[in-house]
């Protein structure tokens, strides 16, 4: 069962090349997701990102066409080509920017914030870079699954996010395939290309996010272009949030904390 049908909405990054799809108004529904951004543009160059904070979450951005390169305080400089990710943990913070690079075929791809357990947001901070050939896939004539986090028919992706209960897929629907949402998860699909029909009831909506209720699916392609979106799904938290920008904590006070450390320029640890 659909549980809610969310379109995205123009946000300002990028100079509005970004769809913001998850942020604070959804945050209960898809805990221990925070916020998802889709990004698509012919353009074959792109500004350079803003230099900015974090604490208390972590970025998984999914580079679908084109190429990703960013920059922290961590490693200096990681960059993936199309199909690969970067992944960064804050933890007690870290400054980073993070923008697609030159690419004759333009850029598509997704950036999803995850929460991070109260007990471990002021753990030291990780960035790390996959690179696509990192990802397996699991591939029939009808379908084509790329494990981006979690396990898909005991093929596991590369990046290990089990203290979250994580599994994110990109699938590609040819004809159909079937898959199940888990129980005690919550979990959602974000359809970017094609479109389809969910158990031969609803229909599916480019650009449009779909919260589903635990149970088995069956996604049908009824287009002649294949049918793709991200399926992902966690384990809720289930804890306060306290969130203000590029900052996610549990309480305000540690949210007026981390901004004053931001303007005393104590915000590294």
């Amino acid at each position: 069962m659909v549980l809610k049908k969310i379109k995205g909405y123009p946000a300002p990054e990028f100079n509005g090349r970004v769809i913001r799809v998850l942020a604070h108004e959804t945050v209960k529904e898809v805990d221990p997701f925070l916020m998802l951004d889709y990004f698509e543009s012919d353009e074959k160059n792109m500004e350079t990102g803003s230099w900015h904070p974090h604490r208390g979450i972590e970025t998984f951005t999914y580079i679908v066409r084109g190429k990703m390169r960013e920059k922290d305080t961590i490693n200096g400089e990681l960059e993936v080509d199309q199909g690969g990710a970067l992944h960064l943990v804050s933890g007690s913070g870290m400054y980073h920017t993070g923008v697609p690079t030159y690419s004759e075929n333009g850029i598509q791809g997704f950036q999803i914030w995850f929460n991070i357990p109260k007990q471990h947001k002021m753990d030291k901070p990780s960035s790390s870079a996959f690179q696509n050939n990192e990802f397996p896939h699991v591939a029939t004539l009808k379908y084509d699954v790329k494990v981006l986090t979690g396990e898909y028919k005991g093929v596991k992706g590369p990046l290990d996010k089990s203290n979250l209960g994580l599994r994110i897929l990109d699938v590609v629907v040819k004809d159909e395939i079937s898959l199940r949402r888990e129980i005690p998860k919550k979990g959602f699909i974000y359809v970017y290309e094609g479109i389809g029909r969910l158990n031969d009831t609803d229909v599916l909506e480019k650009q449009t996010a779909y919260v589903l209720e635990e149970g088995d699916y069956v996604f049908k392609n009824n287009g002649n272009n294949e049918l793709r979106f991200l399926f992902a799904e966690g384990v809720p938290l289930k804890e306060p949030i306290a969130w203000r920008g590029p900052i996610v904590m549990n309480t305000q006070e540690e949210l007026v904390k981390a901004f004053s450390e931001l303007n005393n320029q104590t915000f590294i640890k």
